[in-house]
């Protein structure tokens, strides 16, 4: 047995290697971490605010002869970026910009009236409301023939590069309750698409033979994303004052074609002495967030550009510089348009839309993400992001990445072997499921309903109760909905949410302007549907996500556990009635952190044995449950007998059930009758690093959410000392049992209705109790 023997000396073989995760063709494995780019944004936050003058402006561009161009617009460049680095008008050198743009003379340049419009929505909307609808107004009114914008006030021709800033602006004054005209969405709509070249790029020169550009590309189809459904085309979506949700999808061809251009050609790694590269990365950007794309081509766009500009960033000022023939040699300027790429892009992602089949099923509706994450955002007073997947090209780490998947179905569900146990693993790792059925389509309905019940054959797809959270988790829904939500169970939570009605089609539609064209009670029904998938989210998530470049963490592949490498610790779960497989990846898990964080080789894949197994080759045995058990007379006192040879008994109760520990605790008392399990004393060495552990002394604590009256749901936190139960046997420790949850938070999930710890904390106290017994 392993008693009173240190670690070090039972396992001596180094690790050699992680359980190798299959990686996509597309995914960049650059080593660019989130704390990297975060300790880049800080520098170059730190170098801007070094920069300011005392009257909160920063100084002017200069051409060579000393002539200012667009005055005041680089107070409103660097101001634009530090509000998207995540300050807000309370801060110091915000509010002194803030201040100084408000009194500055009016610019009368279309850059600059453009970027202290987005300063304005961004900062104190509400505060600024008249200078938003001056700025806005100045825009639609210096909006050329040809449906674009120039220079200046007086410009009769126009640019892309003065165009698509003037939409952007014009995009978030919208945001903000400005009614924009729909005859200047329309004339930029025609703008946009006159100038696409045949191969389906943009170029700055709109003369014939001029070649496209990556950033006007960029430029055109990020402003086709914002005129696309501005200019009351939804009305055709209406028949007989009902929602059409089964006809055509809505024209995409421009932008799909500048897409593809894009993919051909976009470049990431260019050198800061490129023309326009920061400026040209700001556009990349942009792009990517607005359609939701990871991949531009075979390009995982974000990833391998914080790694280039990372890279470029003077690690002594925390500035950048780029040409010296072009403006991004005035380092403000340049650092500008780098923190607005390294900030706007790690926006957290809180969905994903799968795509799959030959021809990229489950996107029927391509602004429907777009919509329902623009709610979201307001709901949560949060910048949010979300993304597109190609199930074919995908793999568990890609999908994990995203702690919800929205498959929209229509037709025949044409998922291979391979997609059906992507997403198995998938919610098996902690993922999240949602889908609905568009048009009620019946031999989607049938078919999805065959995966589920072939895949989760241990759970049932049922409708969702009256009282489940997901009806009033950030708002209250309709009654008239119940019954048409459907539900799976994992773990602590419903992990699959089936709708059997549109939800998608009416998310594209959502446009709250007064003259959309939509009739009222339409209306309330978008807004019923959007509410329905904000709530959904939130049940998912519990509004906690992950750093844009933050690595998903995948257990074990436990479909092979027969063999087993030699001197590798093994921990077996105990098979009992009471669910003793409910949280299949928990040790998984958890034996993941044991291996990356002590250096403990470690058998991959989890045993379920029966006490009545062999089990001297075991140094700890793991249980866990959330209902009733009970256990023999002869497997009572083969626990006994291994307990008394040394062994450790590690247990968690899943969710916090009273069923689970009322009968842990009854067992106990049978099998040791003459020793209590009580719980542990707060500075308990179990709970500190003196022994190569962490210092888990206090951790968070989750409980279950509750609503209040007109109150979103919101799961309460709390800091506390680890509340662990432990029986002790010839002065040792040889039970250790945690009455609230680690084994959900274990599986990666964010229940909003389970007592228990955070993944990190339960991963590290899970860590500590495990490296503990075996040093006893």
């Amino acid at each position: 047995m392993f008693r009173h023997t240190p670690i070090q000396s039972i396992f001596t073989i180094a690790l050699t290697a992680l359980i190798v995760l299959g990686t996509s063709l597309n995914s960049a494995q650059a080593d660019i971490t989130a704390q990297q780019v975060n300790t880049a944004i800080e520098k170059g936050v730190k170098f801007l605010r070094g920069q300011q003058k005392e009257d909160g402006s920063y100084p002017d561009f200069a051409a060579p002869n000393g002539t200012v161009l667009f005055p005041n617009g680089v107070t409103s460049l660097t101001t634009l970026a530090l509000l998207n680095c995540g300050y807000d008008g309370q801060d110091q050198t915000v509010s002194k910009a803030l201040k100084y743009i408000r009194s500055a003379p009016a610019s009368g340049t279309t850059y600059v009236v453009s970027l202290q419009l987005m300063v304005f929505c961004q900062a104190e909307p509400q505060k600024d409301k008249l200078h938003i609808k001056r700025l806005a107004e100045w825009l639609v009114g210096t909006q050329t023939e040809s449906g674009g914008w120039g220079y200046l006030e007086q410009s009769v021709s126009s640019d892309p590069s003065n165009s698509q800033f003037a939409l952007l602006a014009l995009y978030e004054a919208e945001r903000q309750g400005i009614l924009i005209p729909n005859s200047t969405w329309n004339k930029a709509e025609q703008y946009w698409t006159s100038r696409q070249t045949a191969n389906g790029g943009w170029n700055y020169d709109s003369k014939f033979g001029v070649k496209p550009t990556i950033s006007m590309t960029c430029a055109g189809v990020a402003s086709l994303m914002v005129t696309r459904g501005k200019a009351g085309k939804e009305k055709n979506r209406f028949t007989n004052g009902q929602v059409n949700c089964c006809g055509d999808p809505p024209e995409r061809d421009a932008i799909d074609r500048g897409m593809i251009w894009l993919g051909r050609n976009i470049k990431v790694g260019a050198t800061a002495s490129s023309s326009a590269y920061y400026y040209q990365m700001y556009c990349i950007e942009r792009v990517g967030r607005l359609t939701g794309t990871r991949f531009i081509g075979n390009t995982d766009w974000y990833r391998m550009g914080c790694e280039h500009i990372v890279g470029l960033q003077d690690q002594l000022r925390g500035s950048w510089r780029g040409s010296l023939s072009h403006g991004e040699s005035n380092p403000m300027i340049a650092s500008s348009f780098a923190l607005l790429f390294l900030a706007k892009g790690r926006r957290p992602i809180a969905i994903s839309k799968l795509a799959y089949g030959e021809e990229q099923q489950g996107n029927q509706h391509p602004q429907d993400l777009q919509n329902l994450v623009m709610q979201t955002e307001k709901r949560w007073d949060m910048y949010l992001t979300w993304q597109t997947l190609e199930l074919e090209i995908s793999n568990l780490s890609d999908l994990m990445e995203s702690p919800v998947l929205f498959l929209s179905g229509k037709g025949p569900l044409s998922w291979t072997p391979k997609h059906r146990e992507l997403i198995k693993q998938y919610v098996n790792q902690g993922g999240f499921l949602f889908v609905e059925n568009a048009c009620g389509d019946v031999q989607f309905d049938q078919e999805f309903r065959r995966a589920m019940a072939e895949l989760f054959p241990d759970s049932q797809l049922t409708p969702l109760p009256p009282d489940h959270a997901i009806w009033f988790a950030d708002q209250n829904i309709p009654p008239e909905f119940i019954g048409k939500l459907h539900g799976i169970q994992s773990c602590c939570r419903t992990s699959i949410v089936y709708a059997s009605i549109d939800l998608g089609c009416y998310w594209e539609l959502y446009n709250p302007r007064p003259d959309s064209g939509i009739p009222d009670n339409i209306q309330q029904d978008i807004r019923d549907r959007l509410a329905i998938g904000t709530n959904v989210l939130t049940y998912a998530t519990n509004r906690q996500l992950k750093e844009k470049l933050e690595r998903p963490q995948v257990t074990f592949d436990t479909t092979n556990t027969t063999s087993v490498l030699r001197k590798t610790l093994q921990i077996p779960k105990i098979s009992h009635l009471g669910g003793s497989n409910d949280a299949p990846n928990a040790l998984n898990n958890l034996l993941a952190s044991l291996q990356k964080e002590a250096g403990i080789r470690v058998s991959a894949g989890t045993q379920v044995i029966s006490l009545t197994d062999t089990l001297e080759r075991y140094p700890v045995l793991f249980l866990h449950g959330r209902r009733t058990f009970q256990w023999s007379v002869a497997e009572r006192q083969a626990l006994k007998t291994f307990v008394g040879n040394g062994g450790f008994i590690f247990g968690d109760s899943i969710c916090a059930s009273p069923q689970f520990t009322e009968s842990f605790r009854r067992e106990m008392r049978i099998i040791f009758p003459e020793q209590v399990l009580r719980r542990l004393p707060s500075d308990h060495e179990m709970f500190t690093n003196d022994f190569g552990g962490f210092d888990v002394g206090k951790i968070t604590l989750r409980s279950p959410a509750t609503q209040m009256d007109g109150q979103r749901i919101q799961a309460r936190e709390s800091s506390v000392t680890p509340h662990v139960d432990g029986i002790i046997l010839n002065g040792r420790l040889a039970v250790a049992f945690s009455p609230f949850d680690l084994s959900c938070a274990l599986e990666n999930q964010n229940s909003l209705e389970c007592k228990g710890y955070l993944q990190k904390d339960a991963a590290k106290l899970g860590t500590n109790i495990v490296i503990y017994a075996l040093q006893q």
